[in-house]
């Protein structure tokens, strides 16, 4: 009996360490699943691009990413408040931040948060974009004598216009800039927080004319006169409304993109699940018709690396002109 029990625990070790290193018998570690429940953080107030497509997505999101999905807007300090509360949370899926192509300005307009003093791409991860082929509409009320961009460039010539921008830092501030170097002219520049109020400021002709997302749930010809579009070429669902470029203003060619990101250290098997999620939702047979109903212009499907590619790069342009924008900041501050 004694001898029994001196070698029952050498055969315990032994049958622990034979099944330990076989690979039929290891239980590998579970990963980390997505969770039940994803807030998406939309950075503007409803009614704009940004929203719009963010609340457009949403539903084909949660359909194959398998957890309820909620959208919820935090609008202040240009998108600051929705970046500063996804990066004090877990990095764990549960909360994702719905941005655009104005992030890199906001980052260099703004002081550093008090939560995260890193670069937007160090402090978040991209993970995917669904609208890749908007850009900035400069639209007039539809009863406005202003029709084509002759009759405006002439009008802002002779007299000092007001127009109506997004949040300041957003792309659509970044083109008027542009726009008052290419074109020759000042403008007074109206700022409002999201392309709804810009368009609701123009149709009710509070201002002269506005710049917009052309995926506003108000845009269309039915709304406004849409003089030019910023985006290297036009849009299939607005087949009349020219681009700047082929009007003569190459420079003023910005196109507009949305997608989503989470904060760093999320684990990748959650980025990836989410993803995977996104690109099947937006080559969902259903989401495809409802952006062709809602004549919103999606382009192509931007996956992690092309939509961290296309945020580095932006952040480099977006440098080059920050001097320009700062300063119109500080003449709308006056």
């Amino acid at each position: 009996m004694r001898r029994k029990l001196i070698l029952l625990p050498i055969i315990i070790l032994t049958l622990g360490l034979f099944f330990s290193s076989s690979g039929c018998a290891q239980v590998a570690a579970p990963e980390k699943a997505a969770p039940k429940q994803i807030t998406m953080l939309v950075e503007v107030k409803p009614g704009g691009a940004l929203d719009t497509m963010g609340r457009g997505i949403a539903p084909y999101f949660q359909k194959y990413i398998g957890a309820t999905v909620i959208v919820e807007n935090r609008t202040a300090g240009g998108g600051a408040e929705a970046r500063n509360y996804v990066y004090k949370h877990a990095p764990d899926g549960r909360l994702i931040l719905i941005t655009h192509s104005s992030t890199p300005m906001y980052e260099l307009l703004y002081a550093p948060s008090e939560i995260y003093k890193k670069h937007f791409l160090q402090a978040f991860i991209p993970v995917a974009a669904w609208l890749n082929s908007g850009g900035a509409v400069l639209i007039t009320a539809k009863d406005s004598p202003v029709k084509t961009l002759p009759d405006f460039v002439q009008q802002a010539k002779q007299s000092k216009l007001n127009l109506a921008i997004g949040s300041l830092g957003s792309d659509e501030h970044v083109a008027a800039v542009i726009m008052e170097r290419e074109l020759g002219v000042d403008f007074e520049m109206i700022p409002f927080e999201s392309g709804g109020e810009t368009m609701a400021a123009v149709m009710g002709r509070h201002v002269d004319a506005g710049l917009a997302g052309v995926t506003g749930e108000a845009m269309g010809p039915e709304n406004f006169n849409m003089l030019a579009i910023g985006a290297p070429e036009r849009v299939a669902d607005f087949p009349d409304m020219p681009t700047f470029i082929e009007l003569g203003y190459p420079a003023i060619d910005l196109a507009f993109h949305i997608g989503a990101a989470v904060r760093e250290e999320t684990p990748e098997d959650i980025i990836n699940k989410m993803e995977e999620a996104f690109r099947k939702a937006f080559y969902d047979e259903d989401f495809q018709k409802w952006a062709k109903d809602a004549r919103k212009p999606i382009g192509e499907f931007y996956d992690r690396q092309m939509w961290t590619d296309y945020l580095t790069t932006w952040f480099e342009l977006n440098e080059q002109i920050f001097p320009e924008v700062k300063a119109s900041m500080e003449e709308i501050a006056k």
